[in-house]
């Protein structure tokens, strides 16, 4: 009775299901990866869910910068421009000054009191005009004194010469009474020129800038009547680099504009032949007309020196690159679409560009993609302006 009534006890079979399905996990993870591997080592990427006949293969670059679409080589596509040669106008400017030909201190050459003044400060006075006047004194006396004993010398010159030629006079005593006669002549001239000098005179057309004498004032010799200062021809004067200044000479024309507001046309008068220690900069003068006086000594002015012109072409500086040698240049287009670099020498730099040398005078220079093209390179061209692209029919040297 009690083993009918004992319920039956099953075995515990879950250890087994567990390791099973932990088993079958496994194996489905292990198939997966398979195919995962299979896949990747086809080397085929599925687009959007087709099939595996619709696969692309994944593009490389080789080292020509070209790609392959359906077995054509596609060419590299830069942008160029035409450019064409054409004078150069080159201008030098120079920051200068306005300077006077002559500024100089009118001395007295003899000693005597002022007893007049001509001529107040800032006036303009002609050459040989009155400055100042010194009393005479006895000078004029003296002037006739001299004459005087010129004459008396004269006579007894004359008189010995005619003796001698008769014979009664030796020839020892012509030669006496000749330079008698000629100590006269010095002092008489020397009288003069000592009675000149009471006068004191302009030496040149100008301005009187300062007049330091006065009436009653006693100039010894030396001594300053006034200053004066020559304003024509007027001086612009200004410095001009070791570079530059071979590429200029004395006869060459100029304009120099004021901060005043005056413009005026010039001659290069000199040319400094040696450069200054500090600066290395040479010293050149132009010479302006002022006839008006109506420039004032020390004014700041902009001079303007056209230089010999030249051919050449005015590019952008983006344009240029260097080459393998390190050397500056522009890439360029040749017949068959072919890359070529050419050095080129640069002349100035400016607001509109860089104008350079050394290319021909018909030159397609590469304006965008020039960094990315080698030598020799054929390429595919989109002419700017012209909007011409593929083959193009030109001849470059």
């Amino acid at each position: 009775m009690n083993n009918q009534n004992a319920k039956k006890v099953k075995p515990d079979t879950s250890g087994e299901n567990t390791k099973y399905g932990l088993l079958s996990s496994l194996l489905a993870a292990l198939f997966i990866l398979a195919l995962i591997a299979l896949w990747m080592l086809s080397g085929k990427v599925v687009i959007g869910g087709s099939d595996t006949d619709k696969v692309q293969p994944i593009a490389v670059k080789n080292a020509s910068r070209t790609s392959k679409d359906n077995g054509e080589k596609k060419l590299f596509t830069v942008r160029a421009r035409l450019f064409t040669s054409r004078a150069r106008n080159e201008v030098l400017h120079m920051r200068a000054r306005s300077e006077a030909d002559s500024r100089v201190q009118v001395r007295a050459e003899t000693a005597g009191q002022v007893i007049k003044t001509m001529g107040r400060k800032g006036a303009i006075v002609k050459q040989g005009s009155l400055l100042c006047k010194l009393d005479e004194g006895a000078r004029r006396a003296t002037l006739a004194k001299a004459l005087a004993l010129v004459s008396q010398t004269k006579s007894d010159y004359l008189a010995a010469t005619k003796l001698a030629r008769s014979g009664f006079s030796a020839r020892l005593n012509v030669a006496a009474k000749k330079a008698a006669y000629d100590g006269a002549l010095a002092g008489a001239e020397k009288a003069r020129i000592d009675l000149e000098n009471t006068a004191i005179k302009a030496p040149f057309t100008g301005i009187v800038e300062e007049r330091p004498a006065r009436i009653g004032d006693f100039l010894t010799v030396g001594a300053p009547c006034a200053r004066m200062v020559k304003l024509h021809p007027l001086l612009v004067v200004g410095e001009v680099s070791e570079r530059r200044v071979n590429r200029l000479s004395v006869g060459q024309k100029g304009t120099a504009r004021f901060v005043t507001g005056e413009k005026v046309e010039g001659t290069i008068s000199f040319i400094s032949p040696s450069a200054r220690t500090e600066t290395r900069t040479f010293r050149v003068e132009l010479q302006v007309d002022n006839r008006q006086n109506r420039i004032r000594n020390g004014i700041t002015a902009d001079v303007y020196l056209p230089l010999k012109s030249g051919q050449g072409h005015l590019i952008s500086p983006a344009y240029m690159t260097l080459d393998d040698a390190g050397r500056i240049g522009v890439r360029t287009i040749i017949r068959g679409n072919i890359v070529r670099f050419v050095p080129v020498t640069v002349l100035e730099q400016g607001d509109k560009g860089v104008w350079v040398t050394g290319l021909p005078s018909r030159t397609i220079i590469i304006t965008a993609g020039q960094e990315y093209v080698i030598d020799g390179q054929k390429v595919d061209v989109f002419l700017e302006k012209d909007a011409t692209s593929g083959a193009l029919n030109h001849e470059r040297s």
